[in-house]
């Protein structure tokens, strides 16, 4: 039902290293592609000409198998998900002193893709209003949400929850439960499929000099 690519880093012992990987649909396959595919989480890609063919009979009588002509596609920009964390609500009270927390909350989409709302303290019921902030979409499986309670030496968990895949591509605009007696956190997440609405833009920063520094 696909073609899936894969590249590899050979080594002289073992099979080596994964580099990243791409799968084309059937349909898309089918009505042909010659384009750049993004290998997953980053920038690399991998050229690719995939062209629909049929037998046909030559002048020498052969049958030979000749491909369709297929133009040249500038890459689609990868898709992005919009962020939004509005707040949380009946959150675990962590402090000893006050009954209430100092929450956060981490988004996380890979191991490289995070997001962090500040601090909001001493509530259980916190409004962040944060974002919209932008992840690349590579077609992870989940986006996982998680709420912590800030300390002044590391940090406690207080719930989880997760977007799944159907979730992310529909578009979410709801309440996430947090766990057992974990509370609720209202996010809006949406994908948008012709990637980043930001206009790049570029600074020079120059730092001239400090003065009266501490010793």
């Amino acid at each position: 039902s696909a073609l899936k690519f894969e590249v590899w880093d050979q080594d002289l012992v073992g099979p080596g290293d994964l580099l990243g990987g791409v799968v084309v649909k059937k349909a898309d396959a089918m009505k042909g592609l010659f384009t750049d595919l993004y290998l997953g989480d980053g920038d690399a890609t991998l050229r690719v000409k995939i062209c629909p063919a049929k037998y046909a009979r030559m002048e020498n009588k052969n049958l030979e198998l000749v491909p369709s002509e297929v133009k040249w596609q500038d890459a689609k920009p990868k898709p992005v998900f919009e962020v939004y964390i509005e707040r949380a609500i009946k959150l675990k009270a962590a402090n000893f002193i006050g009954g209430k927390s100092d929450p956060y909350v981490i988004v996380k989409l890979s191991d490289k893709k995070i997001l962090r709302t500040p601090v909001i303290y001493d509530t259980c019921d916190p409004v962040w209003n944060f974002g919209p902030e932008e992840l690349v979409d590579d077609n992870e499986a989940k986006m996982y949400f998680e709420v912590k309670d800030k300390d002044l030496v590391g940090s406690k968990p207080l719930g989880h929850g997760v977007l799944k895949r159907e979730q992310l591509d529909k578009g979410f605009d709801g309440l996430i439960n947090l766990g057992r007696d974990g509370g609720q956190l209202k996010v809006t997440v949406t994908k948008l499929a012709q990637g980043s609405t930001k206009e790049p833009f570029l600074l020079k920063v120059s730092v001239l000099r400090a003065k009266d520094l501490r010793n």
